[in-house]
Order: C-alpha cells, then sequence, then structure tokens
C-alpha cells in the first residue's frame, strides 16, 4: 500500500468520525434524556420490595377490585362489598390490576405508582421541550427525577403520583393543541382531565384554570368557534368524569355506607372538597400560614427541592409575560422562535457583563432569550399558584398534596437555572431581581440544609459557602468587575445551582437508603430527622391533633410478623362470628381486611373523630356474637372514653397472648359471651 492511498484511508476515516461526532452533537440530548431516565427509574425502583408500602386503606381496596364485578364498579374496602371508598374506582383498577397479576405483595403495591412517577418524569421533559427548548427541559426532567418528594411518593401506595401523571398528560395535549392549531387536541385534554378527576377528584383539577387560560392566550379560532369548542371540551370532560357518581348514585343499595359520607355525592363535594379544605384538621403540630410548607416543619423535605431556583423561573416567567404585554401595547409581535443553540449558548460562563462590553444587540438578544424560553411558563407559575392556595391554606395540612405540584416546582426549576445568564445580561431591575432572589435561595437553602446537618455533616456548611459566593458575585456583579475575564456572577449561580443539586440528590438517597420503619412521616414519607428545637408544652388542641395523627399512622408502627401471629389466635378462637374482629379505625381495619381477607369492622373515624356504630347496636353484635375481639390503640381512651369503656367492659384483654407487644400501641380484647 503506498503512501497515497493510506493519506485516502485515513482521510475517509477522519471524515466518518467526524460526520458522527456532528450527528452526536446534533441528538446529544437523546444521551442525556436517557441518562435522567435511568436515573429516574433507578431511584423509583430500588428495592421496591422492601419496607412498608404506607396506609393500608387504598391497597387493600385495590386488593378487592378484581375479587367481584361489584367490588369493581363500587370500590370496596372490604371483601363484602359494605362500604364504599371515598374516592373514585380508576387507580383501585390500576393497582388492582397489578395486584391480580402479581399477587399481593410490596412489588404489586408500590409499582403502579413507581411507573406513573417515571412516567412524570419523561413528560416533564417532553412539555418543557417543547415550550422552552432542551437545556430547560433537561434540567427539568433532572430536578423532578432526584426531587425526595417526588422520589419518595411514588415509591409509596398514594394516589397523588398516579394522579400527577395524568394531569402532566392533559397538559401536554393542552400545549400540543395550542402549538398546532388543532381543536381535537383540547378534547382529548378534556378526555384525560375527566381520568385526573375519576383517580382523586378535585385534586385531579389542580392545573385545569391553567389550561384554560393558556388556551385562551394563545387562541387562534374566532370567538364563536373557541366557546364551541370550549362547551365540547367541557361535555367531554363532564361525561367522563361524572358517569361513575351517577351510577352510583342510581343504585344505592349495592352497598351498605360510604368511607366519611353519607352518599356519593356528600363524599365529592363534602369529605373531599368542603371538610378536607375547609373544616377538618389533624396531624402534627405545624405553622398556620399559608407558606408553612417551606418555612415550616416540611422545610426540610420540600426546601431540598430546588425551590429557589424554580423562584428563579418564576421571575423569568414574570419577565417574559412583562415583554409581551409590552409589545402588545406597542404594536410589536413578539418574538415566536429561538433556536436552541441560543440557549445553551446562555449557559456559558463567559458571557458579557451588562454596563461594560455589552452591546444593545446583546442585551436584545438576551431579553429574547428570556421571552422564548419561557414563552408557556405561565403554565407553570399558576399551577404552582394554585397549590399554594389550595393546598398551603388547607386546615389539613399534608405533605401528601404537594406531590401534585411537583412537576411544575420542576418546569420553573429547568427554567430558571437556564434563563439565569440571560436574566443577568438584561440588567437594570431585572438583573438585581433575578440576583437577589438567587441570594435569598441561597440563604434560604442554607436554614434548610442546617435543619439537616446532623445527618450530613458538611450540608449546612456547603450552603453557607454558597451564600458567600452569590454574596461576592453581587459585588462583582455591581462593580462591573470581571476577574480572568469571566463572568463571576454567572459562574457563581451556576456552581451553587449544581452543589445544591449534590446536596439534594443526597437526601434523596439518604431517604432510599435508610427508610423509617414508618415510612409515613409525618402522615407523609421517609424523613430526613431534623434538629428539634425546645419549645413550650403543647396545648390541650395540639395534643389531640397528635393523638389524631398517631391513630392514623399506628398501624404501620406494628411489625407484619406480630400482627399476623396475632391474626391467627383471631382466626383459632373466632368461631363462626360475622367479622374477624371490630378495629378502632378506618386504617387498623383495612390493614387487617388486607392481609387476612377477613371482613372487619370499623367503629371509630380517626379522620372526623366520630363513631361509626351507636351504642345500642354494638351491643346487640356483641350479644349475637357478630364480633369476637377487639383491636385499637391505648390512646383511643383519651379521644373516645364511652367507645374505649364499652370495648374493655365487654372483654379481657390477650395482647400479650397473642403475640403483640405488651407495651405497645395496640390492645386486642377477647370478647367475653355473657
Amino acid at each position: 500500500m503506498n503512501i497515497y492511498t493510506e493519506r485516502r484511508r485515513l482521510s475517509w476515516t477522519f471524515r466518518i468520525l467526524n460526520s458522527r461526532m456532528q450527528t452526536l452533537s446534533r441528538h446529544w440530548h437523546v444521551g442525556a434524556f436517557a441518562l435522567v431516565m435511568v436515573i429516574a427509574a433507578f431511584l423509583r425502583l430500588y428495592d421496591l420490595g422492601q419496607g412498608h408500602p404506607g396506609l393500608a386503606i387504598y391497597t387493600s381496596i385495590s386488593s378487592h377490585a378484581y375479587k367481584s364485578f361489584h367490588n369493581w364498579l363500587y370500590p370496596n374496602m372490604f371483601a363484602d362489598g359494605s362500604i364504599l371508598a371515598d374516592k373514585p374506582p380508576l387507580f383501585f383498577w390500576y393497582q388492582g390490576l397489578f395486584i391480580a397479576l402479581l399477587g399481593p405483595s410490596n412489588v404489586a403495591f408500590r409499582l403502579p405508582v413507581a411507573l406513573a412517577g417515571i412516567c412524570s418524569v419523561a413528560l416533564v421533559y417532553v412539555i418543557v421541550r417543547r415550550t422552552a427548548g432542551t437545556p430547560p427541559a433537561l434540567i427539568a426532567a433532572a430536578a423532578l427525577a432526584i426531587m425526595p418528594l417526588d422520589v419518595n411518593y411514588t415509591r409509596s401506595t398514594f394516589i397523588e403520583s398516579v394522579t400527577t401523571v395524568t394531569m402532566l398528560l392533559t397538559a401536554y395535549f393542552v400545549v400540543r393543541a395550542v402549538q398546532e392549531r388543532r381543536e381535537g387536541f383540547y378534547y382529548v385534554a378534556a378526555f384525560v382531565l375527566g381520568l385526573a378527576w375519576m383517580i382523586k377528584l378535585w385534586q385531579g383539577l389542580l392545573p385545569a384554570p391553567a389550561f384554560a387560560l393558556i388556551a385562551l392566550m394563545y387562541r387562534w379560532q374566532s370567538w364563536g368557534a373557541f366557546i364551541r369548542t370550549g362547551v365540547t371540551g367541557a361535555g367531554i370532560f363532564l361525561a367522563t368524569a361524572f358517569w361513575w357518581p351517577v351510577v352510583v348514585w342510581l343504585t344505592p343499595s349495592a352497598y351498605e355506607s360510604v368511607m366519611h359520607a353519607d352518599n356519593v355525592w356528600d363524599m365529592i363535594f363534602g369529605w373531599n372538597l368542603r371538610e378536607r379544605f375547609g373544616e377538618l384538621e389533624y396531624g402534627a403540630r405545624h405553622r398556620q400560614d399559608i407558606l408553612w410548607f417551606v418555612t415550616g416543619p416540611m422545610a426540610p423535605y420540600f426546601g431540598v427541592s430546588l425551590f429557589p431556583a424554580a423562584a428563579v423561573g418564576v421571575v423569568a416567567v414574570t419577565v417574559a409575560l412583562w415583554r409581551r404585554a409590552v409589545a402588545k401595547i406597542a404594536g410589536l409581535p413578539p418574538v415566536i422562535a429561538l433556536r436552541e443553540s441560543r440557549v445553551w449558548a446562555y449557559l456559558s460562563f463567559y458571557t458579557d457583563e451588562p454596563g461594560t462590553q455589552t452591546s444593545s444587540g446583546d442585551t436584545k438578544d438576551a431579553e429574547d432569550s428570556v421571552s422564548q424560553v419561557t414563552e408557556m411558563g405561565i403554565l407553570w407559575v399558576l399551577w404552582l399558584g394554585l397549590a399554594v392556595i389550595a393546598f398551603g391554606g388547607a386546615n389539613i395540612r399534608l405533605i401528601t398534596y404537594w406531590v401534585a405540584a411537583a412537576p411544575a416546582v420542576a418546569a420553573l426549576t429547568g427554567i430558571g437555572i437556564a434563563a439565569i445568564p440571560s436574566l443577568l445580561r438584561i440588567g437594570g431591575l431585572t438583573r438585581w431581581l433575578a440576583y437577589i432572589v438567587a441570594l435569598a435561595g441561597s440563604l434560604y437553602c442554607a436554614f434548610v440544609y442546617g435543619k439537616t446537618s446532623h445527618v450530613f455533616g458538611i450540608n449546612a456548611g456547603l450552603a453557607a459557602a454558597i451564600t458567600i459566593a452569590v454574596m461576592a458575585s453581587g459585588i462583582f456583579l455591581y462593580f462591573h468587575r470581571r476577574p480572568f475575564g469571566k463572568n463571576v456572577a454567572t459562574a457563581a449561580a451556576v456552581i451553587a445551582l449544581s452543589v445544591l443539586t449534590l446536596l439534594t440528590s443526597a437526601v434523596t438517597l439518604n431517604n432510599l437508603f435508610n427508610p423509617r420503619d414508618d415510612t409515613l412521616g409525618r402522615i407523609g414519607f421517609d424523613m430526613v430527622p431534623e434538629r428539634r428545637l425546645p419549645r413550650t408544652e403543647p396545648s390541650e388542641r395540639e395534643s389531640e391533633l397528635q393523638r389524631q395523627g398517631a391513630m392514623i399512622t399506628a398501624i404501620v408502627r406494628v411489625e407484619p410478623e406480630e400482627l399476623d401471629a396475632a391474626m391467627e389466635y383471631v382466626r383459632q378462637r373466632r368461631g363462626d362470628s360475622r367479622y374477624l374482629l371490630a378495629s378502632d379505625s378506618y386504617n387498623t381495619g383495612a390493614f387487617i381486611s388486607m392481609r387476612t381477607g377477613e371482613p372487619v369492622l370499623p367503629l371509630y373515624s380517626e379522620y372526623q373523630m366520630d363513631n361509626l356504630v351507636d351504642g345500642a347496636e354494638l351491643n346487640r353484635m356483641i350479644e349475637d356474637g357478630d364480633i369476637p375481639f377487639f383491636l385499637t390503640v391505648s390512646y383511643l381512651s383519651e379521644m373516645d372514653f364511652l367507645l374505649y369503656a364499652r370495648m374493655y367492659s365487654n372483654s379481657r384483654d390477650v395482647t400479650a397472648r397473642a403475640g403483640l407487644p405488651a407495651e405497645g400501641e395496640y390492645r386486642l380484647f377477647e370478647v367475653i359471651r355473657r
């Protein structure tokens, strides 16, 4: 082979390699997205069969869904179909299918929720990429993938994660309808929103006003056609959402009662709306202000979810909307397209500093960048704002609610991080507003991580160092200094967010590898223990709420082996009684029924703190031999002394004999037939 031929071969090889590299550079986001999805799947599927799956009410209902057509149509806590569930059936059909196929196990209980969580990460990426570009989409998907709030709940049996993925699917079709100007996608979105209602009622409608606003802002039809589309979509939603309540309403004899309600309409508009968001109150002590989720005892769990970066995203969206309004008033059409390469370029550390070498053209490019990266960001801002109003102001302050807001936080995080360099380039009030929000976020993170420093040691120190770095960058920003010729302010912001991301990942991994026995935490999820500060003794009302919260979660603090041994003791001595036993609460009864397959009679509503069976009826069932045993927490005596006394006076304590801890929370009483 001569040298000329060898050169041609090498030249051909290099051309092929160069072509491959160019192809890879054009599709770099595919590999990055795949990596994000691998991380999301690992965090949600790791060791899924171990640990306690959470409260048993929903799992018990799902486990009965495919045992009969009656229990499929009328989701029921107990196998006998006596008590209608307090939620529509769609989640129970979904989870129940896994239980029917895989058998009752932790994997079958949790896998459907985990898969929904993984799909949510993918949908956030797809939606943000369609509306803001690839870099913000990747950041948003990564933020949701590692968010402790989302990871913990998508590893449990709660309904929220399945509701969330359905809301995201609705958002996807709304965005497609707007971008492609196809009204058919609105109809699909209305149908999917009806499914969200069929999963968890009002929570499924959380972002609905945001969808309506997006449709109005980007209306392309005439007003007449737009109204017709809206009416048709509303009809599709109502048909999808309300066919099941109507069927239940028309067949009230198919079940004996409804959980927490008098009938199906009271369950929808009473228990799940008026009471949950107005009158009802229970759980651990917490702050009463509307921002309790970031300032109160939940701060270590919600605060580590890159919430400060989402606040920067809110600033970016606000700036974009302001520019859009100004352009409309001035009669200037806003820019409607921006190459992704330009957005990516703005993430560089080497952008010009405003006020020095920056030209007016560069500033205009930065302003256009913010506008286009956040073109439909109002969707996420309104979504998060509605969550603050609905959940922050609710009397029942459960961290579970906030899973529905996690996609909005993640999307705004992606938008915020991608827009930081451009916000700092614009100059003036916008630049300083973005900087102040970033500084406040750094201080907030130092406060939040300080509460968990005894777990990770260096967290508070790193967060404090980040705050100092951001403050120093502000000084350089003010005096237009460029050490080493670089934009220090932008570099500090990006590095700070990178470090905070690592700390957030550390919290998630700690929860993953060191789960608590009580996976509900403060009626929520695996907790990073928080440093407790001394305070005054709780008031009587606070103590009552604590007892109520303890009663709701008591069943998850019992070792399954001990409970199974006690239930075997009960089985051998129950005779021909109608019920295996009478339980003090819905949660306890559901868990016992799920593990034994036997009917259980709940006597007390731990949510409404009221008797479910009146005294005369209870006495009759005791005399007839329908109830052979009582299983109750000891502090029921402080919550309802008469009910506890009625149990105690008709029975003998066999707690230790049955295999339950003598000093534990539960007492097992055997009824004495007279």
